[in-house]
Parts: C-alpha cells; sequence; structure tokens
C-alpha cells in the first residue's frame, strides 16, 4: 500500500470516528425533537417543527484581528535574602523554570566560617555545661555528707543553669547561621517564565534591595478577548464545529502553502525509513510550531461548508 493510501485511509478513519462522536452527541437530542405523545394520553400528537438549515459554501477567511490581554495569575520578582556577592545565575533568560530549581548562586564562605564557628562555641560551651554537671553531682554528694558548705554547692547549681541557657543560645544562633548560609543558594519559588536577567553575576547585592529576574506563571494562565466577547455576543459569527474532512491530496497542498514549516518537517518524516521513521518524527515534533489548524489552515480557505449562526 502507498503512503498516499495510507494517508487517505487514515483521514476517512478520523472522519468516521468524529462522525461517530457527533451522532453519539446529537441522536438523543433529534429523538427528543421527533418524539411522539403516545396515543390516549390527553396530549397532541403533533411532531415538534425542526427548522432546516443549509450547508452553504463560502470563503472562511472573514477575521478580526484584535488584541488580547494575557494577565498571569502569580507574578514574583525574585531578590536575595542576604547581602553578598553574585557567583553564577543557573537558569537561561525567557526559558520555564520549575519551583525548587536553582536559580543564583551568592558568595557563601562568610556565612560558612559563621556556621563553623556558631559549631564550635555550641562545641566549647556544651562541654563546659557537661563538666559543671560533673562538679553538681560531686557537690550535692559533699553537702550530703556536710563536707562542704551550701552556698558552694548552690553557686555549682546557678553554673550549670547559666550554661544551659548559654548553650541553648548557641543552638539558636548555629541554627541561624545555617539558614544565613541556605540563603547563599536562590531556588525559583513557583513554576513560571524567566524574564530578563536583572543582575548580573560579579555584582553585590542587598539583603530585598536589589531584583535579580522577575517569573511569570504561565500554567495556568488568563487571557481577556473583550473585542471578541463584544462580536459573539452580538451573534453574527460562523460556527466552528471543529470537524474537518480533507483529501490529503488537498491538505498537502494547503499545508505547503500556508503552512510550510510544517510541510517541511512532514516530508522529512515521510521520507524517513522504517528503521529512522520514530526518531525523525520525534525529533520533528520537536521542532514544528504548535499551531491550531483552524488559525493555521481553516481560516485562509476558501468555499467551505459552512453553517449560518
Amino acid at each position: 500500500m502507498s503512503k498516499k493510501s495510507i494517508l487517505l485511509l487514515l483521514a476517512a478513519l478520523l472522519c468516521a470516528y468524529f462522525a461517530f462522536q457527533e451522532r453519539a452527541r446529537w441522536l438523543p437530542r433529534w429523538q427528543a425533537l421527533t418524539h411522539t405523545t403516545p396515543a390516549g394520553s390527553g396530549k397532541s400528537s403533533a411532531p415538534v417543527p425542526v427548522k432546516v438549515i443549509t450547508l452553504v459554501p463560502r470563503d472562511f477567511p472573514i477575521l478580526l484581528e484584535t488584541l488580547a490581554t494575557v494577565e498571569s495569575p502569580a507574578s514574583v520578582t525574585v531578590k536575595s535574602r542576604i547581602d553578598g556577592q553574585i557567583m553564577q545565575a543557573w537558569f537561561e533568560e525567557g526559558k520555564v523554570v520549575r519551583r525548587g530549581e536553582r536559580l543564583f548562586t551568592l558568595d557563601d564562605r562568610t556565612f560558612a566560617a559563621q556556621l563553623q564557628q556558631a559549631r564550635a562555641n555550641l562545641a566549647k560551651d556544651q562541654a563546659q555545661l557537661d563538666k559543671a554537671h560533673l562538679d553538681l553531682k560531686r557537690y550535692t554528694e559533699l553537702v550530703k555528707q556536710d563536707v562542704t558548705s551550701k552556698g558552694q554547692w548552690e553557686s555549682y547549681q546557678a553554673a550549670v543553669a547559666t550554661l544551659t541557657a548559654t548553650v541553648e543560645a548557641d543552638k539558636a544562633l548555629l541554627e541561624q547561621a545555617r539558614l544565613q548560609l541556605s540563603f547563599a543558594t536562590i531556588d525559583a519559588p513557583i513554576d513560571g517564565l524567566t524574564g530578563a536577567l536583572l543582575t548580573h553575576p560579579g555584582n553585590l547585592v542587598k539583603n530585598s534591595e536589589n531584583s535579580l529576574v522577575n517569573i511569570q506563571q504561565i500554567h495556568p494562565i488568563d487571557v481577556r478577548f473583550a473585542v471578541a466577547e463584544k462580536y459573539l455576543d452580538d451573534w453574527r459569527y460562523l460556527w466552528n464545529a471543529a470537524l474537518f474532512c480533507f483529501s490529503a491530496d488537498s491538505l498537502k497542498v494547503w499545508y505547503k502553502k500556508y503552512l510550510p514549516g510544517h510541510y517541511r518537517a512532514l516530508q522529512r518524516i515521510t521520507d524517513a525509513g522504517a528503521g529512522k521513521y520514530p526518531a525523525v518524527l520525534i525529533q520533528q515534533y520537536r521542532k514544528i510550531k504548535p499551531v491550531a489548524i483552524d488559525y493555521g489552515l481553516a481560516e485562509k480557505l476558501n468555499k467551505l461548508l459552512v453553517l449560518p449562526a
């Protein structure tokens, strides 16, 4: 079987499938319209009048081109939470990033040193606290034996309480140092599309002052068509049933004329041998610009059967 015959067969199968889907969707309504009331029910059995509209060939390109407003539901300006020098930007401008994906790295040497110092202070004070506990335990036994004064025992007890508070403060400082160090790596707060790099590597940034990059959420996204809504409310438009039946030859001619990039990609896929077909298909599919068949072809064609609405 030739490639042309395969394409025609696929087109016929697609048309049959969509026709079956439309029949399933409209059949209940048609039956409701043509249903008659059984005799003896006391109601009229007259058929419901049905208006017949004839499909007419018309030029489809009746277009009104206007601007629409695209609004992102979320927009974030990324800033640093610490003072420091930008060492590297990890993202590509104008590309989509995922939440948690690394965007920037700042010079973290100062914060790493502060973290190490906080750990050392905690270790030192913890050792002193451990010794104070041993001293307090020893003097507690001596007080019970009346070998030492109670005042000296109380001083060791106060030392334990003081060092316990110091250790708790050291733990808080250690956590703060660890948090400051983590701020040296800036991650994407949301999924979205990055804008231009606003502050380049090598520059010094201040806490919450310098804007680094803007991220716009694009999925989902809000699109407003104020002009289009106005014309739709007027009911003077053509109904696109989203069902197209084309011959393979006609479709090929129209792709070549109106979507030459897609046509060339399809030709490369068709020319690929059986062994290379899957790889070439994936490669070309990734390169093809997404264009709806309505906008790419249907709105540019003439003498299509249309249903006046």
